[in-house]
């Protein structure tokens, strides 16, 4: 109606006055373009970005585990208009509604153990190319490399790095079967290797974070040759030691980064996806890439190598010439997974669950209360068949406990083991817990982290199966609010400096939503991170959760 008032006050002055000149048009809308990449893409976001803005695209990326993606393709409702997974398995095994067109590998990156440099030579790896699974295992049992990888269940580079490890304790046959899953030995040997794990991640770029931050956190990493490179740049970067890549000969697969369309029926974004493709195909497209160290010439050939980034210092081999692991079939591969959770170690978590009144509070764009979100979301954590689906099978030795908090701590609701009927309970429990006023959050975290403690005290000797060094030990703080105990906060702070080792050892991972203060997060989230719950609290719970 707006436009009409020029011509309507033109009526109204007269044909002797100037006429009023007619509003400018609106400038055109900008094409909005989403894109669901897997994390270990972030380093090619700038790309990207310059390549959305040249073409007047208004482009959103969201980074998940490619996994998470397979998950999301294997719903046959895909709201991004193009994706771009770790590896074409994920394509192949979960798009079985093909709604992934066009797809092609824009480049190819193995997946190798990274290792301080110093902590190689110690181990007198320097200069070997016959590194097997078997002398990662036994470096890791004697206490002389603690590594990290991701998880099978959550990112592709922790999938593949536990498909090469089976393979290699099968005897690196020409394809993993099922005979050999069902192998005894090789579920032993893998499990071994597995319970080994100093830290397990969500995403393979988190991982990498985690071993930047804190040189005294982990010796290596499984990961992306390409982020294993970005990790020693940053290393080198800030005067500190690099990694260097180990290929292990009998247990190294490869991801080739398949970017495909999502066709909306929009002929727009069907366009700018081929656009966007043509470019990271097109040889300056792929020297950017390859500057960001993937490789993208035949096979795992680096076709316009740099030595700054296919750095021979850091063990980079520009010519591969180790075989790697041909990925199973996709039922195999389900079944791996399945296996995964009695082969790894158990997990110890403590869930610090908010109940205090402004749960009950609808958020903008929410249909449901915070309260509702947050209990749904647990349940979908703590409910075997449901767990299972999101890739978070309960296993027999896993200990679960939820402490609910508002104003003060309340007791912790615990179960040990998978028993189906007792975590269902558990999740009821969580349901049936009525609100309050007040946010303990200092005071809780403290709480769970003095649970960890008494157990610790009580199962002092190693030899203990029940000592926490046999679990992932981990606490999942929830909440929408900022703290009303702030006189705690001095008593939380001494207590971490009072226990570092203590500390740094059990992660906090804290999911933000609601009012929750993020400074006060990231204080509490010691050695963990911060998750932003404020848009799905359901991917944050389920992204903080797939982390020890």
């Amino acid at each position: 109606m707006h436009l009409l008032i020029p011509a309507l006050f033109t009526v109204l002055l007269g044909c002797d006055e100037e006429p009023t000149a007619p509003p400018a048009a609106p400038p055109p809308q900008k094409l909005a373009f989403s894109l669901l990449a897997g994390s270990e893409n972030k380093a090619l976001s700038d790309i990207f970005t310059r390549v959305a803005a040249q073409n007047g695209v208004d482009l959103t990326v969201t980074y998940k585990g490619s996994v998470d993606i397979g998950n999301t393709l294997r719903t046959g409702t895909v709201e991004a208009d193009a994706v771009l997974p770790a590896s074409s398995f994920w394509l192949q095994a979960a798009d079985t509604k093909k709604v992934v067109k066009d797809a092609a590998s824009i480049a190819r990156s193995p997946v190798i153990l990274g290792v301080r440099k110093s902590v190689l030579e110690r181990l007198g790896w320097a200069g070997k190319t016959d590194v097997r699974v078997a002398d990662i295992l036994a470096a890791a049992e004697a206490g002389q490399l603690r590594f990290g990888m991701t998880s099978p269940l959550q990112s592709n580079s922790g999938a593949v790095a536990y498909f090469g490890i089976l393979s290699a304790n099968a005897g690196s046959p020409e394809v993993l079967l099922s005979s050999h899953l069902a192998d005894k030995a090789v579920q032993a040997s893998t499990q071994r290797m597995l319970r080994t794990v100093n830290r397990s991640t969500h995403s393979s770029g988190f991982l990498k974070d985690l071993l930047v931050a804190d040189d005294s956190r982990l010796d290596g990493m499984f990961n992306y040759e390409a982020v294993v490179i970005e990790a020693s740049q940053t290393l080198t970067a800030a005067g500190r030691e690099p990694l260097v890549a180990v290929y292990p000969v009998d247990g190294m697969s490869i991801a080739d980064f398949p970017f495909g369309c999502v066709d909306h029926g929009d002929a727009a974004k069907t366009t700018f996806c081929h656009t966007l493709q043509a470019y990271l195909l097109s040889e300056a497209g792929q020297r950017e890439i390859e500057a960001q160290g993937r490789r993208t010439g035949l096979g795992l050939a680096a076709r316009f190598a740099d030595p700054s980034v296919f750095n021979p210092e850091w063990g980079i081999q520009a010519e591969v010439t180790v075989t790697p692991v041909p990925m199973p079939t996709t039922a195999v591969a389900q079944e791996a997974l399945d296996l995964y959770a009695s082969l790894r170690k158990p997990a110890f978590k403590v869930y610090v669950v908010d109940v205090s009144t402004s749960m009950r509070q609808v958020d903008e764009g929410q249909h449901e209360s915070r309260e509702r979100l947050m209990k749904a979301a647990m349940e979908s954590v703590l409910v075997p068949e449901v767990a299972r689906t999101l890739g978070f099978p309960p296993a027999a030795g896993d200990v679960t406990v939820i402490l609910p908090f508002a104003q003060r701590p309340r007791e912790p609701l615990r179960v040990d083991g998978n028993n189906a009927d007792e975590l269902r309970l558990l999740a009821r429990k969580v349901e049936d817990e009525p609100l309050e006023g007040g946010t303990a959050l200092y005071t809780a975290t403290m709480t769970a982290m003095q649970y960890f403690e008494a157990h610790a005290t009580a199962h002092p000797d190693v030899s203990d199966p029940l000592a926490l060094a046999h679990y992932s030990t981990s606490i999942v703080l929830m909440t929408d609010g900022a703290p009303t105990d702030e006189e705690a906060a001095p008593t939380f702070r001494q207590y971490v400096a009072a226990h570092p080792a203590f500390a740094e050892a059990l992660p906090i991972y804290a999911v933000q939503f609601g009012e929750a203060q993020e400074s006060v997060l990231k204080e509490l989230a010691v050695g963990g991170k911060v998750f932003d719950g404020t848009k799905n609290l359901s991917d944050a719970i389920r992204q903080a959760n797939g982390n020890n």
